[in-house]
């Protein structure tokens, strides 16, 4: 019965975002991460662990599959863009 339900739950989640509920974490995660660097000065370690990763080099894997870049390049990007 649970594992029916979780079926359930995943096609709805699929149908709804396009995305598999492994998926969609990820793109939240690193989605606040992305926020993280442009907001604040914490190391790509701390924000790593912030948003649940266990190891900044996994993270910064995920990070450059996802955007196409660094964190450390995307920080930089983003301080360009900066006003002030």
């Amino acid at each position: 019965m649970c594992v029916l339900a979780f079926a359930s739950l995943t096609r709805q989640l699929r149908r709804l975002t396009g995305m598999s509920p492994l998926a969609r974490l990820e793109s939240l995660r690193l989605n606040r991460a992305r926020a993280l660097l442009h907001e604040t000065d914490d190391t790509v370690e701390t924000i790593s662990r912030l948003v649940g990763y266990s190891t900044a080099s996994y993270f910064c894997r995920r990070f450059r599959h996802h955007f196409g870049m660094t964190p450390g390049q995307y920080r930089e990007e983003a301080a360009g863009q900066r006003p002030g």
